[in-house]
């Protein structure tokens, strides 16, 4: 844009007009208003580098985060997998906390049945000696 610009200017400053001998514009105004007109296309072209300056900086900023947010996902999706092996570690824990439970409670009516048992030896022994 800026090119097609810089050559309606250039064509602006270049043009030539025949001149009338009665009936006419005034040559000094035509030159005033293109004047004009070249500052405001300056204007129109600075504008627009400057939008398009600022896009290309959005656009690489938009990249930048686009990036950070895949980069976020893949660590979303990592967490939700150890959270995963967490909870079946966790289920797993639980089982064999529930099994070691059962055999704790195993060898402790083990033991009291030990005694027990030992003890009835004790009470047969003396009662067969007798």
């Amino acid at each position: 844009m800026t090119n097609k610009i810089e050559l309606l200017k250039k064509d602006i400053l270049e043009k030539k007009f025949g001149k009338k001998l009665h009936a006419g514009y005034d040559p000094d105004e035509v030159d005033y208003f293109f004047d004009k007109v070249i500052e405001w296309l300056d204007k129109i072209s600075a504008a627009f580098q400057s939008e398009k300056n600022n896009s290309a900086n959005l656009m690489s900023k938009i990249t930048v985060l686009e990036k950070e947010l895949a980069s976020k996902d893949d660590y979303i999706k990592l967490l939700k997998t150890e959270n995963d092996e967490l909870k079946k570690d966790g289920y797993q824990n639980y089982r064999r906390n529930a099994e070691f439970t059962e055999i704790k409670n195993s060898v402790s009516n083990y033991a009291d049945l030990s005694k027990k048992v030992e003890e009835m030896n004790k009470m047969l022994k003396k009662i067969t000696q007798k």
